[in-house]
């Protein structure tokens, strides 16, 4: 595999968990002896999401977030701890033939944003940091 070109890459993206730095770089060494330059992002999604809907910690074009104080819904300032919420086009609508599932699955507030029950980490208007 040493000979063989893989220039053609564009782009991969990483899901499921971080790559931690020490595997990234390892990965992009390798790529690079085989004439790709390409990026390695971390994708996050879910299922529900269809797909990876933030890479690097930066949602993707025509996904808006809001991270919110779980008990109070307000919106947390920079630097602290809230839960998120993703208004996404990609949202899947229900678990086909499962009520029951989709009702405890999907928990959409009144602007339609989806909560992901994942604690996160308010770091700009442009990024964030899940912790959980």
């Amino acid at each position: 595999m040493k000979d063989f070109d893989l220039s053609f890459l564009k782009s991969i993206s990483i899901g499921g968990a971080s790559i931690d730095p020490e595997h990234r770089e390892k990965a992009r060494t390798f790529l690079r002896e085989r004439n790709s330059d390409v990026e390695i992002w971390d994708g996050y999604g879910t299922s529900e999401t269809l797909g990876c809907i933030f890479l690097d910690n930066k949602p993707l074009e025509g996904n808006i977030y809001k991270i919110v104080n779980i008990e109070t819904k307000e919106i947390v300032p920079e630097g602290k701890v809230g839960e998120l919420y993703v208004l996404t086009p990609s949202l899947m609508k229900c678990y086909y033939g499962n009520e029951e599932l989709t009702n405890s699955t999907l928990e959409i507030d009144k602007d339609g944003y989806v909560w992901f029950k994942k604690q996160v980490i308010y770091s700009t208007n442009i990024e964030i940091k899940i912790i959980n």
